[in-house]
């Protein structure tokens, strides 16, 4: 149903998303199943935290990016 709603630009991401996933070594996808896992299990106000945080660190440089994950 989720995929249904989609529009062609965001089905299109999550091709390549799914792609990348694909091409990683297995311990990594392994690595990463397990985040979403954790992900998954916690409040969403958490979640949305979390990935406002993920969509700013992508909008940085990554000198802006190292500061930012190198500070408290």
């Amino acid at each position: 149903e989720a995929y249904a709603r989609m529009n062609p630009e965001q089905r299109q991401r999550l091709a390549r998303e799914l792609e990348n996933f694909r091409q990683l070594p297995p311990e990594r996808q392994s690595a990463l199943r397990d985040t979403r896992r954790k992900l998954a299990g916690m409040p969403i106000q958490r979640r949305r935290q979390i990935a406002r945080e993920l969509r700013n660190l992508r909008e940085m440089d990554d000198e802006q990016r190292r500061t930012r994950m190198e500070s408290s």
